[in-house]
Formats: structure tokens, C-alpha cells, sequence
């Protein structure tokens, strides 16, 4: 089922990942989709809020991943964070070992720019998109698919 969710600053971006992350469970995998500073890693701070996250959250673009332990009622104990932006090839998904982050059971996988690795997923996942829209704001649809 498709929401659309519109924001106008960084809070409600936090705000609506927090409130997304009602709706996880454990062994998630969530793909995110826009440009270059569409507000994929602002949304993936609500979402770790919401996850009872106290680490700071910051984009893995240069380093890939970045693994935040959790403290929640919906049974999840970590939240990996992933951006592949700048992986080549599935090769490379490979050698960061992202069937291990995909396959933890107790874990939410968010990855920002799945799309090289999209084929190692074999089940649904939440497929969000975040768009910019002018002049200012956001808009953010989610889907279950």
C-alpha cells in the first residue's frame, strides 16, 4: 500500500522517519530512493530515533556502512545503515559482506541508493522515494512491495 507523506523542513523529514519506524519489525530491509540531497539520510535519523538510536547518525557515503545498536519494543537490536552510491558493481556488495547485514534477523537493513544491490534481495521491502519539490519542501511516498 502506497502513503505519501509531504514535509516542508528537516524536522518534519525526522518526524516522518520517526513515525515510519512504527512499522518496522525485525529482518526489514529498506530501500531508499532521490537525488543527491533529497533528505534520504534526515529521513534515516527519524528512523533511528525511532528505533531508540542514540549514536549520532551520519551518511556512510564514504565508508559504506555504519551500524547503530537499537533499543526498542519491536524486537529490532540494530539498524545498519547503508550507502551505495559509490559501489562500482555487485562484486563490490560482496566484499562489504551485504547478504550478512540483509540476512540478520534481528536487524533493519536502510539502504540509500539500492539499486546495485537490489538482486540480492529476495523478498519485500519497503521502497521509499523522497523527492524535493519547489520551491522548498519534500515529498516522501512509501510502498510495501
Amino acid at each position: 500500500m502506497e502513503k505519501i507523506i509531504e514535509v516542508n523542513n528537516e524536522d518534519q523529514t525526522i518526524k516522518a522517519g520517526e513515525e515510519f519506524a512504527s512499522k518496522l519489525r525485525p529482518g526489514d530491509i529498506v530501500f531508499l530512493h532521490g537525488e543527491l540531497g533529497s533528505g534520504k539520510t534526515t529521513f534515516t535519523k527519524g528512523i533511528a530515533n525511532g528505533l531508540g538510536v542514540v549514536s549520532r547518525v551520519a551518511s556512510p557515503t564514504f565508508i559504506v556502512v555504519r551500524t547503530h545498536p537499537a533499543q526498542n519494543q519491536l524486537g529490532i537490536k540494530t539498524l545498519y545503515h547503508l550507502d551505495l552510491y559509490r559501489l562500482e558493481n555487485e562484486k563490490q556488495t560482496k566484499e562489504i559482506d551485504l547478504q550478512g547485514f540483509l540476512s540478520d534477523p534481528e536487524g533493519v537493513v536502510v539502504i540509500e541508493w539500492p539499486e546495485i544491490g537490489q538482486n540480492l534481495v529476495n523478498k519485500k521491502v519497503w521502497d521509499i522515494t523522497i523527492e524535493q519539490k519547489v520551491p522548498e519542501g519534500r515529498k516522501i511516498t512509501t510502498n510495501y512491495a
